[in-house]
């Protein structure tokens, strides 16, 4: 429907595997994930921040820029509202 294959198998499996965490990027899936499935849904910047907060890693942004440098589409909303997050 309006899902693209990887998102509608990662939805397909967090139900499956229910209570867990269904890692997706797309606002689109997120929101699908959550309001349609009733799923807890975290984007990779999310797991970024949590794991900021956690104290597993030091650093956001330069995380975020090297996944950016690699090819992987982050937008600079998502980079500075993560950054925000964790006080850097």
């Amino acid at each position: 429907m309006e899902l693209d294959a990887g998102e509608a198998d990662v939805i397909s499996l967090a139900r499956h595997l229910a209570p867990c965490m269904a890692i997706i990027d797309e606002r689109r899936g997120r929101r699908i994930a959550q309001q349609v499935y009733g799923l807890n849904v975290k984007g990779t910047a999310g797991i970024l921040v949590e794991a900021r907060r956690r104290g597993l890693i030091d650093n956001v942004r330069p995380r975020l820029l090297e996944l950016r440098n690699s090819g992987y589409f982050i937008a600079d909303s998502v980079i500075a509202a993560a950054c925000h997050a964790v006080g850097e």
